[in-house]
């Protein structure tokens, strides 16, 4: 399925509403097959719950967030066998690139970074 969805915490109240693109829900089990990988946007222990749970539901491919990994969390993820991605941007990737950070991805173009 090609929809994106976001996890949040269930135990947290989550005041805003989702837009008909995206499903929310707590946890990834609740996905069952709808997604192939998972997006870590938490800080690196929270984001360590995130690893072990993907490795649970049968998700091996992980992008963690630029500036929200730690060398713990990346030693879990090679650990658990993960296929990861780190020190990178996701809006510098995902499309459609918008705003500064399609400017930022072209100027990565032009000097051979991306």
């Amino acid at each position: 399925m090609d929809r994106p969805a976001l996890i949040t915490s269930p135990h947290l109240p989550d005041a805003r509403p989702c837009t008909n693109s995206w499903r929310r829900c707590c946890h990834l089990a609740a996905l069952k097959d709808e997604v192939n990988g998972v997006l870590v946007t938490v800080p690196p222990a929270k984001g360590m719950e995130v690893l072990r749970e993907a490795v649970q539901v049968g998700r091996r491919n992980v992008w963690i967030q630029q500036q929200g990994d730690s060398p713990e969390e990346l030693a879990l993820a090679r650990q658990l066998g993960l296929n990861v991605v780190s020190g990178k941007c996701i809006l510098m990737y995902a499309t459609p690139v918008r705003s500064f950070h399609k400017w930022h991805r072209g100027f990565n173009k032009l000097v051979g970074k991306l």
